[in-house]
């Protein structure tokens, strides 16, 4: 319904950056990879009371005088996932982001219980707006794994590193972390160093705000992930319970 080139104006007809804007040739894969030049985050996206294709327009205007080229820095905000979505629900010819996810849940059977609901669900905020359970997101891990979401072009787009040629303008695992991390589409790719030094896709991962963290260790060849919903703010202490059992983990795994 949407490739990865495709831009916010191919789908979205109110979209109101203009090509004479540095912004214009951003795409779906700058979006998803955190590179699209937005930036700043207008407060509807924690407005329950927002309606959602407003809220994305009001993205695009409050970003539209920054003067950034897309596809040039790396910045970590909700902004690029919100258009994002909203270019699923025009590509999917449905009226909301709800729409979007029933048919993802009806077609994969993951996610059962799960709502999109932060801060309301006609506005939800797809950068870590959804309630789950742990079953669920291991379900969901699992099937990443096992490769029965994706086929392997789009699994090797997933976990390619889009931030490799890039500034990393801001980044949380830099600032709350200390830690260099790269970014595929969506995941991150670790390295537990203050500058960047490891091979992209060897362990991804993708913490939340809430301090839950679920991971993917492809060098060792298993998944897991923290189900925790702490303070918001607090995504670092996720990763440090799971550092603190990993030794016991692989040595589990070594022997299993």
């Amino acid at each position: 319904y949407v490739s990865l080139s495709a831009r916010p104006q191919d789908r979205i007809s109110a979209w109101p950056i203009g090509s004479g804007n540095s912004l214009y040739s951003m795409t779906l894969a700058q979006l998803l990879s955190f590179t699209s030049g937005l930036t700043t985050e207008p407060i509807c996206l924690n407005s329950g009371a927002s309606n959602f294709e407003t809220c994305v327009i009001n993205i695009a205007n409050t970003n539209i005088a920054n003067g950034l080229t897309p596809g040039q820095e790396f910045y970590y905000a909700s902004t690029h996932l919100q258009v994002a979505g909203l270019m699923a629900i025009k590509a999917r010819g449905v009226a909301t982001w709800q729409d979007v996810f029933s048919e993802f849940k009806a077609q994969t059977g993951l996610f059962a219980t799960a709502a999109y609901d932060l801060p309301s669900a006609t506005n939800p905020r797809l950068a870590g707006g959804m309630h789950w359970t742990g079953e669920e997101y291991m379900a969901f891990l699992k099937a990443l794994k096992n490769g029965s979401l994706l086929n392997s072009t789009s699994m090797g787009q997933l976990l390619a590193d889009h931030t490799a040629a890039v500034t990393i303008a801001y980044s949380p695992a830099l600032v709350g972390a200390g830690e260099d991390w790269h970014y595929g589409l969506g995941l991150w790719h670790e390295c537990q160093s203050p500058t960047f030094n490891c091979t992209a896709g060897t362990r991804v991962s993708s913490p939340g705000a809430y301090g839950a963290y679920p991971f993917w260790d492809r060098s060792h060849g298993y998944i897991g992930l923290v189900a925790r919903q702490g303070a918001l703010g607090t995504f670092p202490n996720g990763i440090a319970i799971e550092r603190a059992v990993r030794p016991d983990v692989e040595q589990w795994l070594a022997c299993s």
